[in-house]
């Protein structure tokens, strides 16, 4: 049996457009590329770059996973009051800068 495709309603793909946008954001401050990410979540590197570009829609489990992937981490986000904060522990900055990565890396990737 074939499921219908089912329509996402406004909200819902602006929702989809963050997250690609978030995790994008918190992969690139951790200096990892695609393919690092899908090895280190367990979503194929397809699925990650659908993703990032916000053609994917993943369910609520999948994407519980990736983002406590990047608390452990020590990065995490919070969305409130119509804004997002990425936010960064000292010791990740740390460990970033560190391992050569600086801000025009970040924004390159």
């Amino acid at each position: 049996m074939v499921r219908p495709k089912l329509e996402e309603t406004p909200e819902e793909i602006r929702n989809r457009q963050r997250t690609a946008i978030i995790v994008r954001v918190l992969r690139s401050a951790m200096g990892l590329n695609q393919r690092e990410l899908s090895e280190r979540v367990g979503l194929s590197f397809s699925g990650v770059a659908k993703l990032e570009d916000g053609t994917m829609r993943l369910n609520s489990a999948k994407l519980d996973q990736i983002f406590a992937f990047f608390e452990e981490a020590g990065l995490s986000y919070t969305y409130r009051r119509g804004k997002i904060s990425v936010t960064l522990s000292v010791d990740t900055v740390d460990t970033l800068l560190d391992n050569g990565l600086a801000w025009p890396d970040l924004v390159s990737s």
